[in-house]
């Protein structure tokens, strides 16, 4: 009896203490997974922030990356150094393409690589298959930006194509715009020098009379001056 009863306890004893090991165990990982999940929350709860906080550094709400679309042998990335000094100055990143190359791709498997595209290339004829007319309509659709530089000298297919995603259509070449009543002095007669813009509005009519507005981002200082 008192054998067996030793033997009794002491499996008791095995039993209690294989028991506990397993009881901290269970609180061990219990308490792993809880740090686990705790931490995720956090992660998700501080995200937000993190993004909103990002948002306001960045100097657009949409994104800082922009491509630039250039004609390589009419206009080198060396000859848009004021543009791309502006832009940096401002906080976006900058990057250069050539309108006849294929990469660095705009949207690649549905994710854009840049937020804005500034397409300053009007006189070429025909565009990457990413740049295309219905592909950039989709990239503006998506919350992407857009800036077209076009040329009064020449519009190419692709301009045109391109314009007509928005309803426009261009002249055909030698065609201007006449205005009887709102033309320069200067004109030569069609009064197809039109006063457009100017930060002085005239007293009689009530309209701007005419000139350059003050933006050194769109005019060279020598320009302006």
């Amino acid at each position: 009896m008192v054998g067996l009863g030793t033997a009794s306890h002491a499996r008791r004893r095995h039993a209690a203490a294989a028991l506990a090991r397993s009881m901290g165990m269970g609180m061990g990982m219990g308490m792993g997974w809880l740090s686990v999940l705790l931490l995720t929350l956090a992660a998700l709860l501080l995200a937000p922030v993190a993004a909103a906080s990002q948002a306001r550094r960045s100097p657009s709400a949409t994104g800082n990356r922009i491509l630039i679309v250039h004609d390589a042998e009419h206009a080198p990335a060396s000859s848009l150094s004021t543009l791309r000094t502006i832009l940096t100055q401002r906080g976006y990143a900058i990057t250069f393409r050539d309108a006849k190359r294929s990469k660095p791709i705009l949207v690649e498997y549905d994710e854009p690589n840049f937020d804005h595209v500034l397409l300053l290339s009007p006189g070429s004829k025909t565009l990457p298959a990413d740049l295309s007319a219905q592909k950039l309509v989709s990239f503006l659709k998506d919350g992407g930006n857009v800036v077209f530089g076009l040329s009064a000298d020449t519009v190419t297919p692709a301009m045109r194509d391109l314009a007509r995603e928005f309803s426009l259509e261009f002249q055909e070449r030698g065609n201007a715009l006449v205005d009887h009543f709102r033309f320069s002095q200067g004109d030569d007669g069609r009064h197809a020098s039109v006063l457009i813009g100017g930060e002085v509005v005239d007293a009689s009519t009530g309209l701007f009379a005419g000139g350059l507005v003050g933006n050194q981002v769109v005019f060279s200082t020598e320009t302006l001056e």
